[in-house]
């Protein structure tokens, strides 16, 4: 993981001048303040296609976020409730693709439910 992130900041580094990619002469320290560092994804009022939510993880990563909180609620199909999910929901087996394409960028995506009173 730690040479992931050493790549991501070098990325970050490179600048261009003339045609040429270069990096700046310096000195890098770089270390998180925080162990956990999240983003919250709420798809409330729609749910992005699956390839816009890969593009997310892919770009969070670059960022050094490690962990996306998702929140799903009608986007989950629920056996036991199908009034409650919604036509584009992702089917479990998507959503354990999406955390394995996570894991892949170091980052772990952790599905957010709302509790049954906050369901319509």
């Amino acid at each position: 993981m730690g040479l992931f992130y050493v790549v991501a900041t070098l990325v970050q580094l490179v600048k261009q001048a003339e045609g040429k990619l270069w990096l700046p002469a310096a000195t890098i320290t770089d270390w998180p303040d925080l162990e956990n560092r999240f983003i919250y994804w709420d798809d409330k009022a729609h749910l992005d296609c699956f390839d816009v939510l890969k593009e997310t993880i892919r770009q969070a990563a670059f960022c050094k976020i490690n962990g996306i909180m998702i929140k799903l609620n009608g986007h989950f199909e629920f056996k036991s409730a199908p009034a409650v999910v919604e036509l584009y929901a992702l089917a479990p087996q998507q959503l354990q693709d999406l955390t394995d394409y996570g894991l892949k960028y170091h980052v772990q995506l952790i599905p957010y439910l709302d509790g049954p009173a906050h369901i319509a």
